[in-house]
């Protein structure tokens, strides 16, 4: 809904021509299948990045559970089974809120995928999905109108406990795109805090 039809246009469509919504999804999907069928064949051996991929997940905020079986999960699905396939690694960044939608990726193994979330309770997330590396966590609330002290202790409770036994990304929970999204100095103190805390 992003490009061509909008969230208006896109929500009348899967209710008034699912099939054809299916249709463009696999059209879509297929263009995309070279880049996966690559990742597939071959175990990707930049050790530069920290990921082999990246996505954002963002049309699971307009879905019933119905519409995200049918339009949304098949071809996530291919995509996080050619990674496993693969040994390679994604980071998805997941706008607004997806806990009705967790189950779906319990049973991947470990060690393939990251979910940034940025709504979700990060604790909860973490115990629901032992198998997927959390990132996120840092309220961009806090960064922006906090002070540097309780920053650094929320910060010292999502090492603790989010990061106990690995997994885990310290980042902020939404996008920072403005001056006034975060004090520099609270921002200054997490990185201060992290790159000494053990």
């Amino acid at each position: 809904f992003n490009f061509l039809r909008g969230i208006k246009g896109v929500s009348y469509d899967m209710r008034k021509i699912p099939d054809k919504v299916k249709a463009a999804c696999e059209m879509y999907d297929q263009m995309n299948m070279p880049v996966f069928s690559q990742l597939a064949d071959s175990k990707p051996t930049d050790h530069n990045c920290a990921f082999d991929l990246s996505s954002v997940m963002l049309g699971h905020t307009i879905l019933n559970p119905r519409q995200w079986e049918m339009f949304y999960w098949p071809s996530l699905k291919e995509v996080l089974d050619a990674v496993v396939a693969s040994d390679a690694t994604v980071y998805i960044f997941v706008e607004g809120s997806f806990k009705r939608f967790w189950d779906y990726f319990k049973d991947f193994p470990k060690g393939h995928i990251a979910l940034h979330t940025e709504q979700d309770d990060i604790f909860e997330l973490k115990d629901a999905l032992p198998n997927c590396c959390i990132a996120g966590g840092m309220p961009a609330s806090l960064l922006g109108r906090g002070t540097p002290e309780q920053c650094v202790s929320y910060a010292k409770r999502l090492v603790d406990e989010v990061g106990a036994d690995g997994g885990f990304i310290l980042s902020q929970d939404k996008m920072i795109s403005y001056r006034n999204d975060t004090k520099p100095e609270n921002l200054k103190a997490v990185c201060d805090f992290v790159n000494h805390y053990r």
